[in-house]
């Protein structure tokens, strides 16, 4: 048996929550306002070009402060696919990482495109990520890193 599950990771908020014998998972704790989370999601780009979900803001809204793509194999000059961008799904949709630096000749292996700012994702709303071309040919994996802060408590991205 692994030390982890004999030992299970709790937080304690405070001392009342030692004395109490109050504990709080982790995933708890994390899902309070303002708090820095991180989410990780692979997603695959051998897709037919259109917009797929990569996340969807969960319980409450969350303001997304920094996304990482990271490409897993070398996927430039591959099949028809010519590129990736990264957007949320707003009418008006705020892009992450526009389609011309998500092309196909910037995602050789573990190559990452990188974005930092502030997007407001109301609940329900997603990060959707858009292939452009076509399918590669082969399973393809792209991970994201998504940095957050949830705008009211409970808010996280799934």
């Amino acid at each position: 048996m692994s030390a982890s599950r004999l030992w299970p990771a709790t937080h304690l908020r405070s001392i009342e929550d030692f004395v109490s014998g109050v504990s709080h998972t982790p995933t708890m704790y994390r899902r309070e306002v303002g708090v820095c989370q991180i989410a990780t999601f692979d997603f695959d780009i051998n897709q037919a070009a259109g917009t797929y979900d990569i996340c969807t803001a969960t319980d409450n809204p969350i303001l997304v402060n920094g996304v990482v793509v990271m490409a897993l194999d070398d996927h430039s000059g591959k099949g028809t696919y010519t590129g990736i961008s990264v957007q949320s799904d707003y009418t008006t949709n705020q892009v992450i990482i526009s389609q011309g630096n998500g092309v196909a000749a910037n995602l050789t292996s573990y190559s990452q495109l990188a974005w930092d700012g502030e997007i407001y994702l109301g609940t329900g709303k997603k990060l959707q990520y858009t292939v452009y071309g076509g399918a590669i040919g082969s399973a393809s994996l792209m991970t994201s890193i998504v940095r957050y802060r949830a705008v009211l408590d409970g808010g996280y991205l799934a």
